[in-house]
Parts: structure tokens; sequence; C-alpha cells
């Protein structure tokens, strides 16, 4: 529906098909048309009229808040101030009830990497690190970051963790600007040992965001902190991105995610079908059925898994044996 040099917008009939095109297809789309656009353009993916289509705008400046009637704001004072045990119990990478952790993050070799460093900054401490870790929806990057906050729980039971999605960071920062509490806001960030931010892509394009995001970076890896950050694409592809969170990005760890291969999607089919045997113990796919699995979903992690949830509900949950016929 509209174009620009950094971002090609195009518009889904319902929210339904946005949200699946999103999570299952983005990437497929994404590549090609990477393969016919050599300059890099990111494709966005909306579900509105097109007459309501319009660049995405930046963040509000710091006097327009001073103007905003704080009897009308979403948040209560209370909520800028962060709490860190609060942020783990209401954040999706949940550190109390998330499942995700190491032992249930399959290794290949699209991973391997990503899978080796994320260890490596959950047991380490006074590391001062910053990783970027990046690749398409679905490949296993939440999965990780809530591993290494899981991971550091156990190995550092005193280290503070703030994990957070890239939205939660911007919702927070603009209430505390326009409820002035910007330095109790500032305070519970730079209180944590550990720094996770999911999607940073959506921050992109909110230069006073970005701008407190950086110097939250700098003091926390100034006093021997870590970071962990996710994104969707290279740093190059993060339209709006600063160039100073550009440069502190490129000074630390980047690693990309791939798309697993045949043998790592069939680990992944085996261990959610262990999962979901786990909640009903006659689910019990033939082997045949992984490597059914595996050749047929080309894809993401997340599809596999997709896949495995249809066979579950095919099966076990109206009595049937997950037979070859079914899968």
């Amino acid at each position: 529906v509209s174009a620009d040099n950094n971002v090609i917008i195009m518009n889904a009939a319902n929210g339904f098909a946005r949200s699946r095109i999103r999570t299952q297809y983005l990437h497929r789309l994404q590549r090609i048309w990477d393969d016919f656009d050599p300059s890099g353009r990111r494709i966005v993916v909306e579900c509105q009229n097109k007459s309501e289509i319009a660049p995405i705008q930046s963040d509000v400046t710091q006097n327009e808040f001073s103007r905003t009637d704080n009897s009308q704001s979403k948040f209560s004072k209370t909520q800028n101030i962060i709490n860190l045990e609060q942020i783990e119990t209401q954040e999706p990478i949940d550190l109390n009830h998330s499942p995700k952790t190491f032992d249930n993050f399959e290794v290949g070799t699209s991973n391997r990497v990503a899978y080796a460093l994320a260890k490596r900054i959950a047991t380490e401490t006074a590391s001062s690190e910053i990783c970027y870790f990046y690749g398409y929806n679905g490949v296993g990057k939440s999965h990780l970051v809530a591993a290494i906050a899981n991971q550091t729980k156990v190995s550092r039971p005193n280290c503070k963790i703030l994990s957070l999605s890239a939205q939660r960071f911007l919702n927070m920062f603009q209430s505390a600007l326009r409820d002035k509490e910007t330095a109790q806001f500032k305070e519970g960030l730079r209180a944590a040992d550990l720094l996770i931010i999911d999607d940073i892509q959506l921050i992109c394009g909110k230069p006073a965001t970005q701008e407190e995001l950086f110097q939250t970076i700098m003091d926390l890896t100034n006093s021997s902190k870590s970071v962990a950050l996710t994104g969707d694409v290279p740093i190059e592809g993060l339209v709006g991105l600063t160039p100073r969170m550009a440069g502190i990005l490129h000074g630390g760890f980047n690693v990309r995610i791939e798309e697993p291969d045949f043998e790592l999607r069939r680990k992944i089919a085996m261990r959610k079908a262990k999962e979901f045997a786990n909640k009903r113990q006659d689910f019990s796919p033939p082997k045949e059925a992984f490597d059914i699995i595996a050749a047929r979903i080309i894809g993401t992690g997340r599809a596999v898994e997709g896949a495995v949830k249809q066979i579950f509900a095919s099966s076990a949950l109206v009595g049937q044996e997950a037979t070859m016929e079914v899968v």
C-alpha cells in the first residue's frame, strides 16, 4: 500500500491475517522481497484502511508530555517506578512461570553460537557484555533470553534481573516523562545487574527512547553489568536506529539465529511431542512422523511446534492414537 526508501508497508485483510502473516510467513515474504530488492527495505504488515496508513511517528518530546493532562494518563505514577520483582512476574519472558530454559532449547548448526554466548552471559559474573541476538520471528530469540534469565537466577541468586519487551520499555519511559518521574525510572533501570530487552526494532524511530536506552546501557556496562537485546533484523536493517545506538550495538556481540535445518527441526518436533505427552501419556506419534514433520515444515521452530500441536489436537484431544494416517 505504500513504500519509501526504508520500509515497504503491506496491508492485511483483517487482524487474524496480520497476526498469522507476522508469526508464520513474514520471514518468507522478507526473503523473497530481498531477492528482488537489493536496497534492503524492511516489510511491515499492518491492518488498517489505506487512508489511515501513515509513516511511523517518532516518540513525543518531553515538552509535549509536560502539556499532557495527568488525569488522562493511562499509567499511574507508581507504575513509572521500576520494581524488579514486579517486572519479573509481569513480562512475557516470565521468570517464575516460563518453561524456557537451556535444557529445553534444542541446539543445532543454526543456533549453536548464540546458545554458547547465551550460556556464557548466564554463568559469568561482571562480564560487561552487550549481546544482540537477531533472526526471523520464531527462531528462538525470546526463548534464549528467557533461558539466560532463568539460568542466571539459579547460578547467581543475588543477581538483579530486569527483563522487558521493547514496547514495555517505551510505554514506561513515555509515562515517566509525562508524570515527571524520570529520575525514579532511571534509578530502577540502573539497579539491574542484567538487562534484557526483547524486540528492540519496536523502538526504532523513537530517538528519545533510544537515547534513554543508550545511556542505560552505557551506565550498566561501565559498572561491569551485562545487556542482552533481541531484534528481527541485523543492525544495518533496523530502520530508524540512531547512530549512537548503532555504534554501541556494533561494539558488542552480534549473533544471527538462522532457521533450523532438517535435523534441528526433527529435534524440535520430538521435544514438543514429549512435552505434549506429559499432558496426555497416550500421545505418542511414531518415529516416522518426525521425519515427515521435519521434511515438510520448512520454516522456523515455531512452525514446527504448530505442526505438532495440530497432530496433538487431531489425535489426543479426541481420544485417537497419533497414527501415521493422522499425521
